[in-house]
């Protein structure tokens, strides 16, 4: 058999009434289709949960405000710390430990303790992103002031913060110091997180004004937010947080961000002074409210 008889012979090999290069063609187009297809509803998919993000930082940021128009301004002694009383995002604060002055709590490594500081670039870590969230759940699931401010969970998203992070520190809130609240009960329980549709624990913090300084959009970043230890204006401007010893009316918080990660996943900070390029290509995707 001579090659060009073979040739022939191949070109008229049939597959259930198709030759074999009908069939090759049939399977790259079905398999054009079905990469057209996939790709679509990955889009569809991505487009839905935009939508869904942008509805629940919608629902919390309305219960933020809710818990706002009933708590006064933030002061730490006689320093105002913020325009209102938003919840707060620093742990250390709300459950400050019974050996602190500000609070009656236990102290938690890592929680409550003042020693988890995360480096100068804080916010992108993701321990204390989960920290800022789960402290926030738990001032809008509070019944005092008029609360409950989250009653749909569900649209919230709500999940235990056992699913992101090990180890106790994280998984429940500081129960009661007895011996600063005699007779005390347990007032440990589980730690809950606002989580984006992507399945990221959604990033909470206060923003400050500041026209002395140039950053990103306009507001002093959050890797210099104020931290405190003590109820003097010393404590306000910490400088563990590289927070600059100006007045103190120029470093207010004035407002607060809530931030899904996006697609990606990743946050990035585009609310620092001088965000590096990877910085906010990392933000591109991201979904917030700000003021």
């Amino acid at each position: 058999m001579n090659m060009r008889l073979a040739i022939e012979r191949l070109r008229t090999v049939r597959c259930g009434g198709w030759t074999l290069v009908e069939v090759l063609v049939g399977v790259s187009i079905l398999a054009v289709l079905a990469g057209t297809l996939a790709f679509s509803s990955r889009l569809m998919q991505n487009s839905r949960r935009k939508a869904t993000a942008q509805s629940q930082l919608r629902l919390i940021a309305t219960a933020i405000d809710q818990y706002a128009d009933f708590w006064p301004k933030w002061k730490v002694g006689s320093v105002v710390i913020a325009d209102k009383g938003w919840p707060d995002f620093v742990p250390g604060r709300l459950f400050a430990a019974c050996g602190n002055p500000l609070g009656v709590y236990q102290a938690i490594p890592g929680y409550n303790d003042f020693v988890d500081l995360g480096g100068g670039d804080w916010i992108q870590d993701n321990v204390l992103v989960l920290n800022a969230n789960s402290t926030l759940a738990f001032a809008l699931l509070a019944e005092s002031g008029k609360g409950p401010h989250v009653r749909d969970r569900r649209g919230a998203n709500m999940q235990e913060g056992r699913n992101f992070v090990s180890g106790s520190g994280r998984i429940l809130y500081p129960p009661f110091d007895p011996v600063c609240v005699p007779g005390a009960a347990d007032a440990a329980k589980t730690t809950e997180v606002f989580v984006d549709p992507w399945g990221t624990p959604i990033r909470y913090f206060w923003v400050y004004r500041d026209a002395s300084r140039t950053s990103h959009r306009g507001w002093l970043p959050v890797d210099f937010a104020p931290f405190v230890a003590d109820s003097g204006p010393l404590g306000v401007f910490n400088g563990a947080f590289n927070q600059d010893a100006a007045p103190a009316a120029t470093q207010i918080a004035a407002g607060f961000v809530l931030e899904s990660a996006g697609p990606d996943k990743r946050f990035g900070n585009v609310w620092k002074i001088n965000p590096t390029q990877q910085e906010i290509a990392d933000a591109e995707d991201n979904l917030f409210i700000a003021p």
